[in-house]
C-alpha cells in the first residue's frame, strides 16, 4: 500500500474518531469550533484536547497533502493549525486569527480538490450531508458544522481518490 494513502486513512480516521466522540458527548454542535467552549464545559483542563486533536489531524494529512498539490496542501494545513492554535473564537484576541485560519484551509482545500481533479465529488459529500441533516434535524442549528463537514470529507475523499 502507498505510503501516502496509508497516512490519508489513519488521518481520516482519526479526525472521523474525533468528531464521533464530539458528537456522542456533546450532540452536533452549531460548528465544529464550538466543540472547544463543550470541552471547557465539561472540565476547564480538557480545551487542550481541541487543541492537540486539530494538530494531530494536520500533522498526520499534511505530508499527503502536500504531495498530493504542493502549496495548496501547505495552506489547508496551516489555516487548520491556526484554528487549532486560537481555538476560543469568541475572544477578540483569537477570533481573527481563528476566522483567518478557518478562511484559509477552506479556500485551500477547494484549490487542493480543484488541483487533484476530485472537484467533483464535493456533490456526492454535499448530498450526503445533506441528508445527514435533514434526517438529524440539524441543517439549522448546525449549518457551519456540516459545511465544516463536506468541506473535510470532500477533501479526504480527493487525497483518496488521488493515492488511488
Amino acid at each position: 500500500m502507498n505510503t501516502f494513502l496509508l497516512l490519508t486513512i489513519i488521518g481520516i480516521l482519526f479526525f472521523s474518531i474525533g468528531i464521533i466522540t464530539l458528537i456522542v458527548l456533546f450532540d452536533i454542535p452549531p460548528s465544529l469550533s464550538e466543540s472547544y467552549y463543550n470541552l471547557l464545559n465539561l472540565n476547564k483542563d480538557f480545551g487542550i484536547l481541541f487543541y492537540i486533536y486539530l494538530i494531530l489531524t494536520v500533522f498526520i494529512l499534511i505530508i499527503p497533502m502536500v504531495e498530493a498539490t504542493g502549496f495548496w496542501g501547505f495552506l489547508c494545513g496551516a489555516g487548520l493549525l491556526f484554528v487549532g492554535a486560537a481555538p476560543a473564537f469568541k475572544k477578540n484576541n483569537q477570533k481573527y486569527i481563528h476566522f483567518c485560519g478557518a478562511i484559509l484551509c477552506a479556500i485551500s482545500a477547494i484549490m487542493e480538490l480543484i488541483m487533484i481533479h476530485k472537484w467533483l465529488w464535493i456533490i456526492l459529500i454535499l448530498a450526503i450531508a445533506v441528508i445527514l441533516s435533514l434526517f438529524t434535524k440539524t441543517c439549522k442549528s448546525s449549518t457551519v458544522f456540516w459545511l465544516e463537514m463536506i468541506a473535510f470529507y470532500s477533501l479526504f475523499l480527493g487525497l483518496i481518490l488521488f493515492y488511488i
